[in-house]
């Protein structure tokens, strides 16, 4: 069973009425057949991902069907999105800390590679 509107052409007051799908779509009351009024299917409004929210991608991704690559791909463009906002990533650097505490100041290759990029000692030319 499903909700269907129905509108009355002289007033112009809607009714909600419960008919089954595959009934046929009509309604009259006092002698007043009844308009049929269409609607947009109901849509998800809340798209949009808050990239510096942890749960926000847990829940967004939990129910879909994928490889690993793709919660990669997806995890790389949120790291994008913050970058773009903030200049920074938060949760990059979060763990990159976490990493060294557990590790006595030891730093990942990766976090290495990037404060050299950064101040690259005097003499140095690098080209990418």
């Amino acid at each position: 069973m499903a909700t269907f509107l129905y509108r009355n052409p002289k007033t112009g007051e809607i009714k909600e009425i419960v008919q089954g799908v595959h009934e046929k779509h009509e309604y009259s009351e006092g002698g007043v057949k009844y308009e049929r009024e269409f609607t947009s299917p109901n849509t998800a409004t809340n798209t949009q991902w808050d990239p510096r929210n942890p749960k926000d991608y847990v829940e967004k991704t939990r129910s879909k069907r994928g490889t690993l690559k793709d919660l990669f791909e997806t995890s790389g463009e949120l790291r994008e999105k913050r970058l773009e906002k903030d200049g920074h990533d938060p949760h990059r650097e979060k763990y990159y800390e976490d990493y060294s505490k557990k590790r006595r100041g030891k730093k990942l290759q990766v976090q290495q590679r990037e404060e050299f990029m950064k101040n690259p000692p005097k003499g140095f030319d690098i080209e990418l």
